[in-house]
């Protein structure tokens, strides 16, 4: 049961990364694109519209969880009678400390994936560029997702590597912890290394974001990281 739910949760966090974190740099690009955001810049700070639009994504983000959630409920509760594999399912079985580490990775690394794709939305002139500044991100994200199958069935050297490197961690931690490879303890130190990397990388993108929302030139998306002022 503990198996299925950090499975669940690491299908959910991929395709809430993936789905969010194009949302919120096509949102900037498009605004940047169309020159509203000289508008939207002479009224509030960079860094305070940034937090802002990290602060209601994640509220959208919130929403769509708890209707997922209740659906979800209602589907169990109603079909649950005619699907065997359902009538199966012991929820008594579930750990209360997987639910606490499953949440925690939940949300850091939405949190991760969709802070940094605001600051490459900053990055771009047009709004059609979004997919190519996004696209290195999301293939991270396909790579974290494809390694949580290899940590149901394998325990090798690199997964419990990967397991501890933020952007790869939200997704191979659950499944080694549900599975029994990992410890609670090995769970906490991975957490707290990705906590750590998503509070650099907000500080780090809030300024990238500052830097060139308003920067409309062609240089190219590596330069223009390297050179934020």
């Amino acid at each position: 049961m503990n198996q299925i739910l950090a499975m669940i949760v690491t299908i959910l966090i991929y395709l809430f990364m993936v789905s969010y974190a194009s949302l919120i740099a096509q949102e900037v690009a498009t605004e940047k694109g169309s020159r509203i955001m000289e508008i939207l810049v002479s009224s509030v700070s960079p860094k305070i519209q940034f937090f802002g639009k990290i602060t209601g994504m994640f509220f959208l983000i919130i929403l769509q969880v708890l209707v997922t959630a209740v659906c979800g409920v209602i589907g169990i509760k109603y079909i649950s009678h005619s699907v065997q594999f359902l009538k199966e399912l012991d929820l008594s079985q579930i750990q209360p400390r997987i639910l606490l580490i499953l949440g925690l990775y939940f949300v850091l690394g939405i949190a991760l994936y969709t802070i940094l794709a605001a600051g490459l939305g900053a990055l771009v002139s047009r709004s059609d560029q979004v997919s190519q500044a996004v696209s290195p991100l999301t293939m991270i994200g396909l790579v974290a997702y494809g390694a949580s199958f290899v940590a149901m069935n394998s325990n090798t050297l690199l997964v419990k590597i990967g397991s501890f490197i933020p952007f790869l961690s939200q997704s191979i931690m659950p499944v080694r912890y549900a599975v029994g490879n990992a410890t609670f303890g090995d769970a906490v130190i991975s957490l707290l290394i990705l906590a750590v990397t998503t509070i650099i990388v907000t500080q780090f993108t809030a300024h990238l974001y500052a830097s060139h929302v308003l920067d409309y030139s062609e240089r190219k998306l590596w330069d223009r990281i390297l050179h934020r002022s």
